[in-house]
């Protein structure tokens, strides 16, 4: 008995603390947070001043959480909204909330990394996202960009968990944490193929016909019913089918327009479009399909720059600026902050773990899925931060592989 009290006190003794140094951290963040100016200031042209309105819209009785401007999913709106029922406005009580949630999601990229690469990559990977100064910005702002990332790292634990603990209840939690996922921002659904062919590959693929079968009826069952609440809510605001979010078209065509300098959002290319186009996402790509015969050298180009600034330093700056966040304060520059060196070693780590025949599906085409949900529409920061993780995952990989032939003093 005692042995297996203390198995388990050391089982939980690592990932105890990559939790403690990331809520340690964004604690001191959130004790200097309100000394920046930009700490409670939501300009009504930004998004974060409409999910500000909307919560607050919620927490006084509004069931269907309306702001100004509707045109973002509703989920994180209820979150936040909920939040300030049982807070008051408080932001730095949001906040805490917030970076608790970032927090577990270091935990989860722990466990997620000793599955796939072993527990030193585990480590590095964790204390990697503790430490991670832009994804640490964007868990104390009111946007759900870290809320995203949260739901995706921890959709891609409850999946992995299902090879070991496969049954009905763990079947309708990890479908309604993928749901939660995919309704924070729709374009996360890009991932739902790969998740069904990962369940029948290697979750269902040992099971009886009938086993199977049943299954499959749960998880659709599950996925497309915690759907109609937030697409009913949708309806009834914007008066027309709208899959949770309705900003999508704007941000879609101005990625895809040649004239797109590859980075950051340039309003004056949807103007110019709605001028002469109606703004739509059938009309975007009946539009689109006539654009790239133009000139299909200029539409690969166009990717190619958008693909150099989605894997670089540069934080774009849309709704808030991460240098402006890192000036007013004292931690953030003692911290990690360089992507463009994360992004180098996760794609040395695709190499290695193809050469080392560790390449693990599920991880991987999150990673292409999401990378290319943002690459079809814009490179921002906030837009970036979910797929992070999951960088950090593979950089934590290559690492580990450093680390373990340096010991050997393989140099090679």
């Amino acid at each position: 008995m005692t042995t297996t009290a203390s198995h388990s006190r050391n089982k939980w003794l690592v990932p105890g603390i990559i939790f403690f140094i990331a809520l340690l951290t964004r604690l001191f963040y959130l004790i200097e947070l309100p000394t920046n100016p930009l700490f409670d200031y939501f300009p009504n042209s930004l998004d974060h001043f409409n999910f500000d309105q909307s919560a607050q819209s919620f927490a006084s009785g509004d069931i269907l959480a309306q702001a100004p401007n509707n045109s973002f999913g509703p989920l994180y709106k209820y979150f936040l909204g909920t939040l300030y029922f049982l807070f008051g406005r408080n932001l730095q009580a949001i906040y805490a909330v917030q970076f608790l949630m970032g927090s577990v999601a270091c935990v989860l990229v722990y466990f997620i990394g000793k599955e796939v690469f072993g527990i030193r990559a585990g480590i590095i990977s964790g204390l990697i996202l503790a430490l991670y100064a832009p994804h640490i910005v964007y868990e104390g702002i009111i946007l759900r960009a870290a809320f995203i990332s949260f739901w995706g790292v921890v959709s891609l634990f409850f999946l992995f968990r299902l090879r070991r603990f496969l049954n009905t209840t763990n079947l309708i939690i990890t479908t309604l944490v993928v749901s939660f996922f995919f309704q924070g921002r729709p374009n996360t659904l890009i991932c739902l193929p790969p998740i069904c062919f990962y369940l029948h590959r290697y979750i269902f693929v040992q099971l009886p016909n009938d086993l199977r079968k049943k299954n499959w009826l749960i998880f659709w069952g599950v996925l497309l019913g915690s759907f109609i609440p937030l697409l009913v809510q949708c309806y009834l605001v914007h008066g027309k089918f709208v899959l949770f979010d309705a900003s999508g078209p704007h941000t879609f065509i101005s990625g895809n327009l040649i004239e797109y300098s590859g980075v950051g959002f340039q309003h004056e290319i949807v103007d110019n479009y709605q001028k002469k186009q109606e703004l739509g996402y059938s009309s975007n790509i009946q539009f689109l399909f006539g654009h790239i015969l133009e000139s299909p050298l200029g539409f690969l180009l166009l990717y190619v720059r958008k693909l150099f600034f989605f894997l670089n330093d540069f934080e774009p700056p849309t709704n808030i600026s991460f240098y402006l966040y890192q000036d007013f304060s004292k931690l953030l520059p003692l911290l990690i902050n360089h992507f463009g060196i994360i992004s180098s070693l996760s794609l040395a780590g695709l190499v290695i773990a193809w050469k080392n025949k560790t390449f693990n599906f599920l991880l991987f085409s999150y990673l292409f899925a999401l990378s290319t949900a943002i690459l079809i529409f814009l490179n921002e920061a906030r837009y970036r931060i979910p797929v992070i993780p999951l960088f950090i995952l593979l950089s934590g990989y290559t690492l580990d592989r450093i680390i373990s032939n340096l010991s050997r003093k393989n140099f090679y």
